[in-house]
């Protein structure tokens, strides 16, 4: 015996997972995790019992329900919110174990390496970056190096800031990227990382000089392993006062399944507790 229950599988930008309306899950919370946990197929590595692609970029969640009031959401003052500004050294390169890095926070604290400088291609495939121990190793060594300079402590035990190699681009975009959060290559790259290396492409002197393409519009395509994250910059100022006037995120998403997702009923048999259901 199986329990039904109405799922939507959505793609948004490099992601997918499961979209459930709360008032279709059990309303006990331990009990709803169960059901979560069946329907993605874990704790099996694979999830091949499961709907979700063991994956962090495709085993996700939403449980959604409808708000109490409309809510805006804006991204403002960005620049500088981990690192307290938006270039936390000071310089727009500063020089770590001979490698010339730019250390940036426009919402999510990143430092920039031109690939070549570390002896890569920047066009690796994710298992090859994260193959290559030597590779991390030494970003490791740079990340731990610059880390209090950009005002963030001791990083050891830190994800940020995140390590980005730059190569130029190869599909039409500004930039080719591999980031690293910190220590495993990603297969994409985060939205406010995506941000804060669209932003050292509008800055003059960072180390994706002689490497980024510029167009002649306000859009940055920074492309990953999997694609590419087009941001749209409003920039004012000089590189050492620059300041951001909005940044949009330019997205695709598509709705790719309507239906039920079976759970073992031995999970949950559908019914609601009614006491907690008041509650």
């Amino acid at each position: 015996m199986q329990t039904q229950i109405p799922a939507v599988m959505m793609r948004d930008g490099t992601s997918k997972g499961l979209y459930f309306l709360a008032s279709d899950l059990p309303s006990d919370v331990a009990t709803r995790d169960k059901v979560l946990l069946a329907a993605m197929g874990s704790s099996d590595a694979t999830q091949i019992d499961g709907m979700v692609g063991a994956d962090p970029l495709t085993s996700k969640i939403a449980i959604v329900s409808q708000s109490a009031a409309s809510v805006m959401v804006n991204s403002l003052d960005l620049a500088g919110s981990a690192c307290g500004s938006l270039l936390p050294t000071g310089n727009v390169i500063d020089n770590v174990d001979g490698i010339r890095v730019t250390c940036i926070d426009n919402g999510m604290p990143v430092v920039l390496m031109a690939a070549a400088d570390m002896g890569a291609t920047g066009y690796e495939t994710r298992d090859e970056m994260n193959a290559d121990t030597e590779l991390k190793a030494r970003i490791e060594a740079i990340r731990l190096k610059i880390g209090e300079k950009m005002n963030l402590g001791d990083v050891t035990d830190k994800v940020v800031p995140k390590m980005c190699l730059v190569a130029p681009p190869i599909a039409g975009g500004a930039i080719h990227t591999r980031c690293f959060i910190p220590h495993v290559c990603r297969a994409s790259i985060g939205v406010l990382a995506a941000v804060t290396v669209a932003t050292a492409c509008a800055i003059q002197g960072t180390v994706v000089d002689g490497i980024v393409e510029r167009g002649d519009d306000n859009l940055i395509a920074v492309e990953h392993p999997m694609g590419e994250f087009t941001d749209e910059l409003e920039v004012d100022g000089p590189p050492e006062a620059l300041k951001l006037k909005r940044a949009a995120l330019l997205r695709t998403t598509r709705r790719l399944f309507e239906g039920n997702v079976l759970i073992p009923a031995e999970i949950w048999d559908g019914k609601q507790n009614l006491s907690q259901a008041a509650e």
